[in-house]
């Protein structure tokens, strides 16, 4: 009897374990529906309002716009989603270099410790390994070392634009 019993109560361990694995699959498809359309930012590069977590209208002007929830690992998958969409709009346009991103992260409410935390967490984490993989592809030293040259040329050009008047 009791062999009968243990047995059975495995199997209802089993099945709740299954159970709540495909329950959490389901919640993220369920989840994965409301986000936005994955997409290319081309042929014509697009404004930047045009990301999925940018809202500019005459109510609200915000870079960080974000719809209530009440999961914490749904909000951190849908940041991950925000941040590869920022990706692709940058790697498509070549618009870097205008603290989008810094304007970005102004926008955002640190102070909030509820679920929708997970979207800042999901977005940056992304962003990280993003940065990772871009880095190793390039001498990082050696690129800043060209952004600094290149600005220092651009302020010589506007000093002798000055003095020529």
């Amino acid at each position: 009897m009791k062999a009968a019993s243990k047995s059975s109560s495995t199997r209802r361990r089993k099945a709740v374990k299954s159970s709540r694995a495909r329950g959490s699959k389901n919640e993220i498809a369920i989840a994965r529906r409301q986000f936005p359309r994955r997409r290319e930012y081309l042929p014509k590069p697009p404004d930047w309002t045009a990301l999925p977590f940018i809202v500019h209208s005459r109510s609200q002007w915000t870079e960080w716009s974000v719809p209530p929830v009440k999961d914490y690992g749904i909000a951190c998958y849908a940041g991950r989603e925000y941040a590869a969409h920022l990706a692709q709009y940058l790697k498509d346009t070549g618009n870097v270099g205008a603290n989008l991103l810094g304007h970005i992260a102004s926008s955002i409410d640190f102070a909030d410790d509820s679920e929708a935390k997970g979207y800042w967490v999901g977005f940056f984490s992304y962003l990280e390994r993003l940065i990772y993989f871009g880095a190793k592809s390039i001498d990082v030293f050696g690129d800043v070392d060209s952004l600094m040259a290149r600005d220092v040329e651009i302020d010589a050009a506007r000093k002798r634009e000055d003095a020529n008047g």
